[in-house]
This record gives structure tokens, sequence and C-alpha cells, in this order.
């Protein structure tokens, strides 16, 4: 339950959120949008809350709300920080190189300035696999090519992992649902996710 300046606090921690997704809906195209939304929501309901503040289920919502606000704004700030100059697909590609490990840094650059539309899928691909498989997962992105499936080369998202096999698989199948089966749309056949084993 909030008591005390706590309001007040968890009040500032969502403008400071907002403010922050904010700018990084406009700097990276998008990408963060959804922390938008989630956040407005968020301050809608706290500060409409606050001429509530007795009931007990509301203040214990909040409570957990307030630390979900707080990790996820740190994530939002890492991202501000990493993508401060983001632009041109040029650039982005070079912010992308802070969050995955490029095996084959020619071809896979070559790839996405060809591609450059999967560039922001791949921003968001990287939050939504933090989110499942918890934060600090290394990521990694390698081309194969299959000359039978509809595109010649196929980038790969690979999340490494020490999972067990069967947590993994579950983990990919949370990541299929929440997000990826809808989102793939947007890749034309060109992207996909799976899991490295360590």
């Amino acid at each position: 339950m909030l008591r005390g300046d706590e309001p007040i606090r968890a009040e500032r921690e969502c403008e400071r959120a907002i403010e922050t997704c904010r700018w990084l809906d406009s700097a990276v195209d998008g990408v963060i949008g959804e922390f938008l939304s989630r956040y407005l929501a968020w301050y809608n309901l706290l500060t409409v809350g606050e001429a509530h503040d007795t009931q007990e289920g509301l203040a214990e919502h909040r409570d957990q709300d307030v630390d979900a606000a707080q990790r996820s704004l740190g994530q939002a700030q890492d991202m501000q920080d990493a993508a401060a100059d983001a632009g041109p697909p040029e650039r982005k590609i070079q912010i992308l190189e802070d969050f995955y490990e490029f095996r084959d840094h020619a071809a896979i650059s070559s790839f996405l300035r060809a591609n450059h539309f999967l560039i922001d899928l791949l921003f968001e691909a990287h939050d939504k696999i933090q989110e499942v498989f918890g934060r600090n997962t290394q990521v990694a992105l390698e081309l194969f090519a299959d000359p039978e499936a509809e595109a010649a080369e196929e980038l790969f998202v690979l999340i490494i992992t020490a999972l067990s096999p069967g947590d993994a698989a579950s983990g990919l199948g949370s990541l299929d649902e929440e997000w990826w089966l809808e989102a793939s749309s947007k890749a034309h056949c060109l992207l996909n996710l799976d899991v490295e084993m360590v």
C-alpha cells in the first residue's frame, strides 16, 4: 500500500517514463510505442485514483505497477541513451550492434541496409526477448541461406540461453504467442527467432 509521499513519487516516476517514451518514440520511429501506451494508462489510473486512495485494492494494484514502472523505466532509459542519435538506417544498424552480436558483421549490415524495414522490428524483438527470457539475455544475429526457402537468405535472431531445453522451448512459445506470431508479418519471411543453448 502506498503511504506518505509515495503516491507523489510514483506519479513523478510515471511522468518521467512517459517523457522518456515520447522521446524514444520520435527517435526510433515508434519502436517504444507500447511503453508509452502502458504508462499513459498507468498514469491515468494513478491520477484518477488519488481521489480514492482509501480503497485497498487500488492502492495494492498501484504498488505492483510502481515496481513494474520503475523496472521498465530503467530499460527505456538504457535504450534512450543508446539511440540518442537514431535516424538514418546506417546509424540504427550501429545502434543495433549494442544490443545484438553480429555474426558476420559485413553480411548482416548489408542485409539490413537492403531490408531496412527489419531494423525497427529488431529493436522491438530485443525488448520482447528481455521481457520473456530476462533482462541481460544475450542475443545474436546470424544469416542463413536456404535455397528452398521463399527468400534466398533469412536473418535469425538467436536467443542465447542456459535454460533447460524444455524451459527454453516454453519461453520461445510464450514469445510467439505474446508477440511474434502477429509481428512476423512485418518481416516478409526474412526474419525468424530461435534459441541457442549454451
